[in-house]
């Protein structure tokens, strides 16, 4: 029997709540391969969600790790750094199949995973600790290396007309004013929890509804 959803999405990717490193992540694309317990599905929590078919950089897979810091809950205030970090699978990337849905190095970006394909896996220095980001062979930065700054290929993304830099970072802006949003008031709760307020007024105590004034024109 297909998983519901198969038949539009092909693959489905299965991950677990807590797990970390790409431990326990799996592509499945029949439920009996879902992970059971005595012959039943798990009940540890998980999310499973269609595989979409990612934006490829030279033929790779690739994700970006960028970072919000939050500088107050009450009210809420944040700010999106515009520098991250670039993970890159280390095998090209073939659209998933029984026969290569066990291929981590291709399918899964975690550098906790792809650090021991030792055929596939290129440092962005040397051993000598001379820096081979600032030329490689065909000129681009930090080119082929399997982790590189987000900047870089946001940028050559941009150049290639693969996506719209600016319309990236404002989307981006967005998507994550969005989340902290929908936490805030339990951010809130838990932050007075352990640094009550010596005194509260009544407009005081709305605190945690309130949003700092750049974030209230997100649209969510």
């Amino acid at each position: 029997k297909r998983l519901k959803g198969y038949q539009k999405h092909g693959t489905i990717i299965y991950k677990p709540a807590s797990g970390m490193q790409g431990t326990g992540i799996m592509l499945i694309q029949h439920e009996g391969n879902l992970p059971t317990e005595s012959g039943h599905v798990g009940r540890k929590a998980a999310v499973a969600q269609a595989y979409i078919p990612p934006l490829l950089y030279d033929g790779l897979k690739f994700d970006l790790r960028l970072y919000v810091v939050v500088t107050s809950v009450d009210p809420l205030e944040a700010y999106l750094h515009r520098e991250g970090l670039a993970r890159f699978c280390t095998e090209p990337y073939k659209t998933p199949s029984a026969k290569n849905l066990h291929r981590c190095y291709a399918h899964l970006t975690n550098y906790s995973l792809n650090k021991y394909n030792k055929e596939g896996y290129v440092l962005a220095t040397d051993d000598d600790s001379s820096n081979k980001s600032e030329s490689s062979d065909d000129g681009r930065p930090f080119a082929g290396a399997s982790k590189r700054p987000a900047s870089h290929v946001i940028d050559e993304l941009d150049v290639r007309g693969l996506i719209d830099g600016e319309e990236f970072w404002e989307r981006t802006e967005d998507l994550a004013a969005c989340v902290l949003r929908a936490m805030q008031p339990d951010l809130a709760l838990r932050y007075r929890r352990n640094f009550p307020r010596e005194r509260e007024s009544l407009s005081d105590a709305a605190g945690p509804n309130r949003s700092a004034p750049d974030l209230d024109d997100r649209r969510c």
